[in-house]
């Protein structure tokens, strides 16, 4: 029987930087996880969360001051 701890976390990448997502996905793959898609800003991730349901979403974020 299957636990789910065994179950892949499917994740959500949100960052400018096209060289991080690809990193982050590299680094979240070789962690047995499953990028289900990515994001460049805030504006296309909302859409993409509710089609998606990932279980996790990382996101790059700088303060403003």
């Amino acid at each position: 029987m299957s636990d789910n701890n065994d179950k892949k976390k499917r994740v959500l990448i949100v960052d400018d930087s096209r060289f991080i997502r690809n990193s982050l996905k590299s680094i979240l793959e070789r962690l047995n996880c499953e990028v289900v898609g990515t994001a460049e800003n805030g504006l296309t991730v909302v859409a993409k969360y509710k089609d998606l349901n990932p279980d996790v979403v990382t996101i790059d974020m700088v303060a403003s001051p």
